[in-house]
């Protein structure tokens, strides 16, 4: 039973000091832990606080005397800060990080938006090259669907690349307003600082203000509350009062003595709790609450004060009058014109950099494609080549041959001419002895060497001279390829790059039917597998 008791008033006494603790995070806490030693707990701190004694260390802000680089520069800073203030640069910045926040969110919706996209336009892509393959298409056109299906997989891959395109113009338009507009905030961030640092700096040149309450007597004197507070739990003494050792003591009497200690310890922490919470509660935030709603009607009104007292002291400890035009603020120097034209400024330095981004993908784009028209080029040029060493190669065996051919057909031809003559005296001769062919001879073929002779002479003739305008044909058509060819190389070049188009969409189509091969092969082997293991 005691033992629970005790326990309870344990927990509620830790409980307490959780809560103090909550509440003075900022204050240095002492060691709460017990220690076997009946003199006293082995504390390095509390060594550290007996050696050094309660007095807290004051440190002394060095009071400066008024000179006139002092005053110089606290006019300085007051310029700043109206100049700032004036400008409105806290609500500013609160603005411009509004703004650039709204950026982050649109952001982040396009980037989702862009690759949901994507997915679409890969998935429509896959769609037609199914269509494309050859067994598809085949059962597609057996049952008369297939121009239909591939005209709408094709609208499909078409208006799902269009969309992706404005998503990533989207996109690029979100990121370069997002980081002007971060950088606007930033640049306003940094005002913020600078006016700042300027109340910091002038705060400290008329050196630090006493506050009605938390004076270094209060601190003192909480911080030895805090400290008696746990000086009976912590040194036994309660204990040691008895006159006899902790370990001769009942335990009856023992676990008395530690709740009398553990209640008075609660007593004077509860008590130590109620005072805080009194002082923050009714005058700190009191004086917290009437000081924001006095600020903005105090703040020109301490300004014009501090002004005037600075006057006074000016002409005590200088020996003259401080003049209007010292406190003037410029109604706009090189610095606020360029704060003025900065977002502008940099709204056209975004855009210069996205117009020259794109020049130069294009540029790159072009560059890519000449490159791969200047080997597909080269390529057909070597292929050209090869053909035209080839044609060259046969052309001159047949030019010789033709030239041979010609002067043979031609001397040919003049043999056949004068047997030809020949023949045809004979003939006149044959006519003029009155040669008569029988009636049954009429109809048929003749096979008289008479008629033999002139008929097969009248054929080779026609047919030689078939032959000879045939290869002169030949010639001119030769002739005229070669002297016309450079007119068919621009047609030639500006077909390239369609054909470098095709070969491309050929190779991806080629490349994504091995890979979708692949890992159909894949998984069969992976099923062949795990087959074979489960028969053995």
């Amino acid at each position: 039973m005691g033992n629970c008791l005790s326990n309870i008033f344990i927990q509620r006494g830790m409980d307490l000091i959780l809560r103090f603790l909550q509440i003075r995070q900022s204050t240095q806490t002492t060691n709460l832990s017990h220690s076997p030693n009946p003199d006293g707990p082995v504390d390095d701190l509390q060594d550290d606080i007996r050696a050094e004694g309660t007095q807290r260390v004051r440190i002394e802000v060095p009071r400066q005397e008024l000179t006139e680089t002092l005053l110089q520069e606290y006019l300085e800073l007051e310029r700043m800060a109206k100049r700032l203030e004036r400008k409105q640069v806290l609500s500013n910045w609160e603005a411009k990080s509004h703004l650039a926040d709204e950026a982050m969110r649109k952001l982040v919706q396009l980037e989702a938006n862009h690759k949901e996209l994507k997915k679409q336009t890969e998935k429509a892509r896959a769609d037609l090259e199914h269509l494309e393959q050859p067994a598809i298409r085949a059962h597609l056109r057996q049952q008369g669907t297939h121009q239909s299906r591939h005209e709408k997989a094709k609208e499909l891959v078409e208006s799902a690349i269009i969309k992706e395109d404005n998503s990533f113009k989207e996109l690029a338009a979100i990121k370069a307003e997002y980081s002007r507009a971060q950088l606007v905030a930033n640049r306003h961030r940094e005002k913020c600082e600078k006016l700042e640092n300027a109340h910091q700096r002038q705060e400290e040149i008329l050196c630090r203000v006493r506050f009605p309450y938390a004076t270094e007597e209060e601190i003192q004197s909480m911080e030895l509350a805090i400290q008696n507070a746990f000086n009976d739990l912590q040194s036994n003494v309660a204990l040691k009062r008895t006159g006899r050792p902790v370990w001769e003591i009942p335990v009856n009497v023992h676990i008395i003595q530690v709740m009398t200690i553990c209640q008075g310890m609660q007593d004077k922490l509860n008590s130590l709790i109620s005072w805080f919470d009194k002082v923050i509660n009714q005058t700190i935030i009191r004086d917290l609450d009437k000081a924001n709603s006095n600020v903005e009607k105090l703040w020109t009104q301490t300004r014009e004060l501090r002004i005037e007292l600075l006057r006074k002291l000016v002409h005590e400890k200088l020996g003259r009058e401080l003049e209007a035009k010292e406190l003037e603020v410029e109604e706009m120097d090189k610095e606020d014109e360029e704060d003025d034209t900065f977002e502008d400024k940099e709204i056209g330095n975004e855009e210069r950099d996205l117009n020259e981004v794109e020049v130069n993908n294009e540029e790159e784009e072009e560059v890519n494609l000449e490159e791969d028209v200047k080997n597909e080029e080269r390529e057909l040029e070597e292929e050209e080549e090869l053909r035209e060493e080839g044609k060259s190669r046969n052309e001159d065996e047949e030019g010789g041959n033709d030239e041979e051919g010609l002067k043979n057909d031609q001397r040919g031809l003049n043999e056949e001419k004068e047997d030809f003559k020949t023949d045809k005296a004979d003939n006149a001769h044959n006519k003029s002895r009155k040669v008569i062919i029988p009636h049954y001879q009429a109809d048929s073929t003749s096979d008289s060497p008479t008629s033999f002779s002139s008929h097969n002479l009248y054929e080779d003739e026609n047919r030689k001279d078939d032959d000879v305008k045939r290869r002169i044909r030949q010639f001119e058509q030769i002739r005229h390829w070669k002297r016309n060819e450079p007119t068919h190389e621009l047609e030639r070049k500006n077909t390239l790059q369609e054909k470098l188009r095709i070969r491309r969409y050929h190779l991806e189509r080629r490349h994504n039917e091995a890979r979708k091969l692949a890992e159909q092969f894949r998984q069969q082997w992976k099923i062949a597998i795990g087959y074979s293991s489960f028969d053995a």
